[in-house]
């Protein structure tokens, strides 16, 4: 899928990988990424408060979650590293950037980035934990329009998807 939308970017839509929030980082870049990772772990209380109260199954003890951890150290940083690229080019960037082109509206981007980060999780991980996932897909998505820096993105979700697979 990231080899598909880099091509299409790269070759049909004949545009820069820029186009698509991908440039160059700097130190904002580090700094914005962490920002969000202390953001989204900060709000994790209030996240499980949500899911207890709709008495919704989460992630942590979930035979989804226990399969992950139950992986070989080295898939499960394949697999974090793989989530932390390709959906924040997927999810974030090329949709985000193309919704904006085709609708003019910041919030319809927003939604699709969203709403489809969110439905992309829900065959794996189950309607309980969407609540976590939509939390930090809203996160990430502001985080993006925000700064346009897919790097900052790409870390933030590498480093929660790793503290909480690979620690």
């Amino acid at each position: 899928m990231l080899a598909f939308v880099l091509f299409y970017v790269l070759v049909v839509e004949r545009l820069p990988l820029a186009s698509i929030g991908l440039k160059r980082p700097d130190w904002k870049t580090l700094a914005y990424g962490l920002g969000a990772v202390v953001v989204i772990f900060a709000i994790e209380p209030l996240v499980e408060m949500v899911r207890i109260a709709l008495h919704a199954a989460g992630q942590q003890g979930s035979a989804a979650s226990n399969a992950i951890v139950a992986m070989p150290w080295w898939y499960r940083f394949a697999l974090v590293t793989r989530a932390g690229i390709v959906e924040e080019v997927v999810f974030r960037g090329y949709a985000i950037e193309r919704t904006e082109t085709l609708t003019g509206s910041r919030v319809a981007a927003f939604v699709v980035s969203v709403v489809t980060f969110s439905l992309a999780h829900l065959a794996y991980w189950g309607w309980g934990a969407l609540i976590g996932v939509t939390a930090i897909g809203a996160l990430l998505t502001l985080l993006y329009q925000w700064r346009r820096d897919l790097g900052a993105n790409m870390l933030a979700h590498f480093l929660v998807d790793g503290i909480q697979l690979l620690l």
